[in-house]
């Protein structure tokens, strides 16, 4: 993940703040998609990083889903308008609704030590939503991907399907701990012919190969794609998924299983 932050103590606070989340992620620490949410306090969550940390793993990966958007003062807002005011770091998102079907989330403002404390972490957190979330609605870039057996899969070919994409890397731990997850997903749609799951990564097509060897996934594998990764999409987070439905606009975009399974149950 590359996130350029400045003055460098604030780098330096992230990517502290990024490895811990990242490890607590990692470990399955974050609940599943269909149990109800505990609304807590601003109080309760601001008093202490344990109690803040906590409240960041259960409620981060909602920000991808559909809710209600309200700001401090109450006002509904677009959810475009709220991810962007907290990219700010001034304010928390509060959960409003303990049903994870219902969502809903108010802006809270930080006081001067929150905002020393936290703000530079949900920034972090809720940049990387924020522009997830600029791409809903948008086209999807046309493309021409020639997988690891040289087959060709382009915009044109792939006309009329839903697209599920996954930007990952050999290297990246996160990316390769959610594929058995991934497979699993792959077969209940196995009888869907109009779903197509497709996987582009940086590497060559020998280090895929190499890899796949030892970690088996069902996606399609796609070689050589760092220059549309990281100029055409321009994704800076790994994994990210997107999800195409059969017009080729993109309906969501998403950080982890859950909440891809929630979008491909939602979204299209």
């Amino acid at each position: 993940m590359v996130i350029n932050y400045k003055p460098m103590k604030t780098l330096l606070c992230l990517f502290i703040s990024l490895m811990l989340f990242s490890a607590l992620s990692c470990k399955g620490q974050l609940p599943a998609a269909t149990e109800n949410i505990t609304v807590e306090t601003p109080a309760k969550i601001l008093q202490g990083d344990k109690y803040f940390w906590q409240y960041l793993v259960q409620n981060l990966r909602f920000l991808s889903r559909k809710y209600l958007a309200y700001n401090a003062s109450g006002k509904r807002i677009s959810k475009r308008e709220f991810l962007k005011q907290l990219t700010t770091g001034n304010y928390l998102f509060l959960q409003t609704s303990s049903d994870s079907t219902k969502l809903s989330f108010k802006l809270y403002p930080l006081n001067n030590g929150e905002r020393v404390k936290y703000g530079s972490v949900i920034s972090g957190y809720s940049l990387e939503r924020y522009n997830d979330y600029k791409w809903v609605g948008e086209k999807f870039p046309a493309f021409d991907f020639v997988d690891i057996n040289g087959k060709h899969y382009n915009s044109t070919n792939t006309r009329g399907k839903i697209v599920v994409l996954k930007y990952w890397y050999v290297a990246c731990q996160a990316c390769r701990e959610e594929m058995p997850e991934l497979n699993k997903m792959v077969a209940g749609y196995k009888k869907r012919t109009d779903m197509i799951f497709i996987s582009i990564a940086p590497d060559n097509a020998s280090q895929l190969k190499k890899f796949f060897s030892t970690h088996p996934f069902d996606y399609i594998k796609v070689p050589d794609q760092g220059h549309f990764i990281s100029k055409v999409l321009k994704v800076q987070e790994a994994p990210t998924h997107f999800v195409i439905n059969k017009q080729g606009i993109i309906v969501n975009v998403t950080n982890n299983p859950q909440e891809l399974e929630y979008a491909l149950k939602e979204d299209i």
